[in-house]
């Protein structure tokens, strides 16, 4: 789990970047297509990729990123057994899923809600995955030294006899 945790901390900065580069080429593409339909007289004419193809292919992108979160959020509340942990898991599994609506919600009608409209959101919900990678990533630490030592983990139930 710390190993994937690590992951997700890194992939936040690869789903920056490429949110970035994907929110200035469709808005390049959609103000060189608005502006080249108002010039009547200068012969310049957009024939560049429409906004709506590059949304549609910064839609699929971003869904790689979704579903890698959404298995990392499956895989922390599954293998570590903490209280913070299951809360943090599931407030990113309804992030998660919020971005998985709008995203499908993108891809079906790429001309209508564009990238550039959409993609600092995405940005934003990197930023959140950033906190709770990090937080999930020391209560897995937490967990595995905890059970390396032998100790008990809070949140197991533990058995008592009476007698």
């Amino acid at each position: 789990m710390k190993a994937m945790n690590i992951i997700g901390i890194v992939l936040v900065i690869v789903l920056g970047i490429v949110a970035a580069y994907y929110i200035d080429e469709v808005s390049s593409a959609y103000w060189d297509s608005f502006f080249s339909s108002m010039d009547y007289g200068s012969g310049y004419d957009y024939y560049g990729r429409s906004a709506g193809d590059i949304t549609f292919e910064a839609g699929l992108v971003m869904m790689l990123f979704i579903l890698f979160y959404a298995a990392l959020y499956i895989s922390n509340i599954v293998k570590v057994k903490t209280t913070t942990t299951k809360v943090m898991t599931i407030i990113g599994m309804s992030f998660t899923f919020i971005m998985l609506v709008w995203d499908v919600l993108m891809l079906s009608s790429p001309r209508g809600i564009s990238f550039h409209e959409v993609g600092p959101v995405f940005v934003i919900w990197g930023v959140i995955n950033l906190v709770f990678c990090i937080v999930l990533l020391v209560q897995a630490v937490k967990y595995s030294n905890r059970q390396n030592k032998g100790g008990r983990v809070a949140d197991e139930l533990v058995d008592v006899e009476i007698i």
